[in-house]
């Protein structure tokens, strides 16, 4: 197999910071207890796509399935110890035996495998708080992280063979979701580290793998720095826990893009569409590239196209902006009626041959915040939303796609309109569901590090974290920047507030201004800080959000916010009561347009206890697994169970907001 090498070297600014990080590519041995080192060798973050060899099989593909993809899910061999010290020294190389290690699933948790219990704490670091130290001997209530036990590591190993038509593309390797962190080896040989368990790890592996068979060898550590940036309300599980796949590329092909589908506020249905190219040029010698892109109507006719020639010289990229303007009556996306375009963009070499084709869907709409009022489409909405964690009673944070519809026609069915995804990006493939069926989503950056305070000690107010809260702020932005759902960007969740947050805040303003910025902490009394849009106090009291209305009706219109509450109605035990109450002073306020419910579903874990000598399942919430310290039962507080079976406490208020109809279930569930 011929394989082409990749020389081409890229940096993002980021202010006068600069980002991107100088490393060695020798293995650090404490690289999982530096918070300045979170990405060795990983490729930037760019928008969820991929690329197919023609145009029908772009239109009628769904994206994991093009011959230009193949999933490493699977049965791979597992070694799990109990510190890093323990874990097997050169399994990396292809020629040691791990015949004798477990089989395990991937994408899995290790925990719900049997390796280790599962740990349930809201704000309580599992081990020493000393950041970004995470091998401190742990308290002596900590039952079930004893000196033996105080990092886990699990080892990963399986083979792969590189499919024969990919012979002379870049070869990429990509990892959905891994947490805390990881090393990756291929064919013995060292390629890269991430942290950020919640967005897209790629590797590329070009040099690395050859024709024929090729091992892949991964080290996940239990906790690490990033940890401490990872303190969410939920269950504490590790491992691979969402999709591994390959892909490839040409030497010349698209790195990233773009999509900025917007309405003319002057009516709301003219249409706006900016297309921005980042073309990439791995070979020794310029080419001209031919840029091809048309604009599908939901009937899938073609509404306009376009096409550019563009040089891309050797080793090196370049960027092709193709702006279609003024397009009249299109159909404009929302929650209500989420009408979606395809883009297919169509790269030809200087031969005339097709490099790859590119599909995306798009939905044309406009975000704004308005005197005071948050609009979509120049109209105000309310916010009906839910928190959402990915979790599933039975595989833990991995959930499948089957289970996703299941949710998303169940909110749909009890007039449920915005998500906010809690606390950190959702996996890819929700998002896309989240396009075709209609939902506002708050996309949340994967960070949270409620256990270190909100004062002196909090890490937003540490200038050496601020690398660390820029990278996981900027891999959502870019992983996530052309879906029409997402409608706010949310820089994290219970993390204090201070110059970490301000940097970031810039950032995205700098990078992509389409979207407000939502920070629950951005606030003082009644007024947010300058680096949000809106004010978001958590459970704030009916009072005070009345309270909050009247003020904001002496300032001057342009200065005003809207109140969007990104936690209320704490659904736990018989609780959800006064949701009447605060959807009457919605209802009234302009200004006050809703919030999200904590939470969507019971987070417990399906579990079995010996009753009268039988193994009876039921569901298990902190402290079931003998994990000591635990915060409970703190974590039921869905309003549906475990199962997706509604709870008894949800109120009158969510009545029957639409069936979903035949049609659109098939095409969804289809997926494109």
């Amino acid at each position: 197999m011929r394989i082409m090498r990749n020389k081409l070297t890229m940096s993002v600014l980021i202010g006068i910071f600069q980002f991107s990080m100088v490393v060695t590519a020798i293995q650090a041995a404490e690289d999982w207890q530096n918070e300045q080192v979170f990405r060795i060798n990983k490729e930037e973050p760019r928008a969820t796509f991929m690329p197919f060899p023609d145009r029908n099989s772009a239109l009628t593909v769904k994206r994991m399935d093009s011959q230009w993809c193949t999933r490493l899910n699977g049965t791979w061999k597992f070694n799990y110890v109990g510190t890093p010290g323990q874990a097997p020294s050169g399994f990396e190389n292809p020629s040691y035996d791990v015949s004798s290690w477990d089989d395990i699933e991937v994408p899995s948790n290790w925990q719900l495998k049997g390796y280790g219990i599962p740990l349930y704490v809201n704000i309580t670091y599992p081990f020493r708080q000393d950041p970004p130290n995470v091998m401190g001997t742990p308290p002596s209530n900590y039952t079930n992280y004893s000196s033996e036990k105080r990092n886990p590591v699990g080892s990963y190993r399986r083979d792969f063979t590189i499919p024969q038509d990919w012979d002379g593309r870049q070869i990429f390797i990509a990892f959905n979701g891994v947490r805390s962190a990881f090393y990756i080896w291929v064919n013995g040989t060292y390629v890269g580290y991430s942290q950020d368990s919640r967005t897209t790890a790629e590797f590329n592996i070009t040099d690395q793998v050859s024709a024929g068979q090729n091992t892949i060898a991964v080290k996940v550590f239990q906790n690490s720095d990033g940890s401490y940036l990872e303190d969410q309300d939920t269950w504490r599980l590790n491992g691979i826990f969402r999709d591994v796949y390959l892909w490839s590329s040409g030497p010349i092909d698209l790195r990233d893009m773009e999509i900025r589908a917007s309405l003319d506020p002057a009516d709301y249905t003219t249409g706006n569409l900016d297309v921005k190219l980042w073309l990439a040029n791995r070979t020794a010698s310029s080419n001209m590239i031919n840029v091809q892109a048309e604009l599908l109507d939901t009937s899938s006719a073609v509404v306009v196209s376009k096409q550019a020639f563009v040089q891309v010289e050797a080793f090196s990229e370049t960027n092709q902006m193709l702006a279609f303007n003024s397009i009249p009556n299109v159909q404009s996306w929302s929650a209500e009626q989420p009408n979606l375009y395809k883009l297919v963009t169509t790269l030809l070499d200087n031969q005339d041959q097709t490099v790859a084709v590119y599909r995306q869907h798009i939905g044309f709409r406009t975000v704004e915040i308005k005197n005071g009022r948050f609009l979509v489409n120049g109209k105000a909405v309310l916010i009906k939303g839910v928190n959402r964690h990915d979790h599933d009673p039975v595989t833990g944070y991995y959930v499948t796609e089957e289970r996703m519809i299941d949710e998303l026609k169940l909110m749909k069915q009890n007039n449920i309109n915005a998500i906010r995804t809690s606390h950190y990006p959702n996996d890819p493939r929700f998002l896309e569901l989240c396009d075709q069926f209609g939902f506002y989503v708050w996309d949340e950056a994967n960070i949270e590090s409620h256990g270190m305070g909100y004062d002196h000690a909090s890490l937003a107010k540490q200038s050496s974290w601020q690398a660390a809260h820029l990278d996981r702020i900027r891999n959502t932005v870019e992983r996530d920047k052309n879906h029409p759902c997402v409608v706010v960007w949310s820089m994290g969740n219970e993390g204090g507030d201070g110059i970490n947050f301000e940097a970031a805040s810039n950032w995205i303003r700098s990078r992509n201004t389409a979207r407000p910025i939502h920070y629950e902490l951005a606030r003082e009394g009644r007024r947010t800080r300058d680096h949000v849009d809106m004010f978001s106090q958590m459970y704030y009291p009916t009072w005070d959000i009345v309270a909050y209305a009247s003020e904001q009706a002496t300032l001057p219109a342009n200065d005003r916010r809207p109140l969007i509450l990104c936690e209320y109605g704490f659904a736990r035990g018989n609780s959800m009561g006064n949701m009447i109450d605060y959807w009457e002073r919605f209802e009234q306020y302009d200004v006050l347009q809703g919030g999200f419910i904590w939470d969507w579903v019971d987070k417990a874990l399906l579990s079995t206890k010996n009753i009268g000598g039988k193994q009876v399942p039921y569901f298990a919430f902190g402290g079931d697994y003998g994990d000591q310290p635990n915060d409970g039962s703190f974590h039921v507080s869905g309003i549906v169970m475990p199962d997706l079976k509604p709870s008894p406490q949800v109120p009158e208020v969510f009545k029957s907001y639409q069936n979903i109809s035949a049609d659109h279930v098939r095409e969804v569930s289809g997926g494109l």
